[in-house]
């Protein structure tokens, strides 16, 4: 499958995990008060190809890492094999719907838990309610979100 493994020594960070063959893979640091985490491998070789699959991908590392950096998901799709991305240029701002999955999902998209108004498609089937199978669907966002 590809992807990276990085293996560290610790020189005042905790160490959290190891590889099986006892090499440090994850280690975590304060400073200030912030926190910080070092990972040695590329959680996202293996994420699209399990969400192709069915499987969970990565969603079950990543979603305690966002809770420990206590961040909140500002886009949801409703559909875990859907990502949302909100990007902004200047005064606009475009949501993306990534499909990577063969086959077409539906979502419910909600940015900070209201509904998505939609403006202009930019790419895509014109719809926010579903997104076709291996598949974009781009829209400009109404107001300021």
């Amino acid at each position: 499958m590809g992807g990276v493994r990085q293996s560290y020594q610790s020189t005042g960070a905790r160490v959290l995990g190891h590889f099986d063959d006892g090499r440090v893979a994850i280690t975590t640091s304060d400073h200030g008060s912030g926190h910080t985490q070092l990972i040695g491998t590329h959680i996202g070789a293996g994420h699209f190809s399990d969400l192709e699959a069915g499987r969970d991908g990565a969603t079950k590392w990543f979603r305690p890492c966002v809770d420990w950096a206590g961040l909140a998901p500002r886009v949801q799709t409703g559909n875990p094999a859907v990502q949302g991305r909100l990007h902004a240029e200047g005064d606009r701002q475009f949501l993306w719907l990534i499909n990577p999955t063969p086959d077409p999902q539906f979502v419910q998209v909600t940015v900070d838990d209201v509904p998505l108004s939609p403006g202009e498609t930019l790419w895509g089937n014109g719809r926010i309610d579903s997104v076709p199978g291996h598949d974009v669907v781009i829209v400009a966002v109404r107001g300021k979100v």
